[in-house]
């Protein structure tokens, strides 16, 4: 069964506004037979809100110390495992380190990679991430139905 890690900005954003967009696009494509992997799943967020509503708390069932390495490990063995990687940075105020690492990863790893972004005025419109990506699509709709036909499915 083919799968697509759902790429995305997590750490300033509410838990809301980071999962949303993952739960849509999941349902759409596992409606296609296809698995999202959600770097989300497993995961609530302690800590307290700032003045944004975001969260910059621990994730719950995790120690402090080693946290990074145990989303890094999971998400790159996420990455690893997937046939599709798809990143979307739609409203990004400020550049998501750790999307661009995945970015990076399924690009040496020679995944098809499709970003989904605004056509000006995203941080992440730089041009050594947009050499990496296989394509550049401006709403999620238009990138849930380019999947099954890159996939072949």
């Amino acid at each position: 069964m083919n799968s697509v890690y759902l790429a995305g900005g997590i750490t300033g954003l509410t838990y809301n506004k980071a999962d949303d967009w993952r739960t849509a696009v999941a349902a759409k494509l596992e409606a296609r037979g296809i698995v999202a992997i959600d770097p989300l799943r497993g995961k609530t967020y302690e800590g307290k809100a700032t003045a944004d509503g975001s969260h910059h708390g621990d994730m719950q069932g995790h120690h402090r110390v080693g946290v990074g390495q145990v989303v890094n490990r999971r998400d790159s063995w996420d990455v690893r495992r997937c046939d599709f990687v798809l990143v979307n940075v739609l409203g990004a105020k400020r550049v998501s380190i750790g999307t661009v690492l995945e970015v990076g990863m399924a690009y040496a790893l020679g995944k098809y990679i499709l970003l989904v972004m605004e056509s000006e005025g995203n941080p992440h419109d730089h041009g050594m991430v947009l050499d990496m990506v296989s394509g550049v699509v401006n709403d999620l709709d238009t990138a849930v139905s380019i999947v099954p036909s890159i996939l072949g499915v």
